[in-house]
């Protein structure tokens, strides 16, 4: 599977600057590449949009967050045992 990066330079040195085509393109790599996060994060790639692809990091940090949280406080509870 190729980057978004290099598909993107691939448009670039394939088509010349002012063909109509290469926004196309870049819009057709973006959204093949947010199809591929939304797999990656469970959620159905024919949905579209960014909302849900948000929705699913943020609920990753706040998760991240409590057991962040949960660590600390187990911690000082065996901190405070010896």
């Amino acid at each position: 599977m190729t980057t978004y990066a290099s598909r993107l330079e691939c448009s670039f040195t394939s088509l010349s600057n002012d063909s109509p085509y290469i926004y196309q393109r870049m819009f057709q790599a973006a959204c093949e590449d947010l199809a591929s996060i939304s797999r990656l994060l469970g959620l159905n790639p024919n949905d579209g949009g960014a909302d849900s692809i948000l929705d699913v990091i943020q609920e990753l940090f706040d998760e991240i967050e409590a057991l962040r949280l949960e660590a600390f406080e187990l911690r000082n509870k065996k901190v405070g045992e010896l």
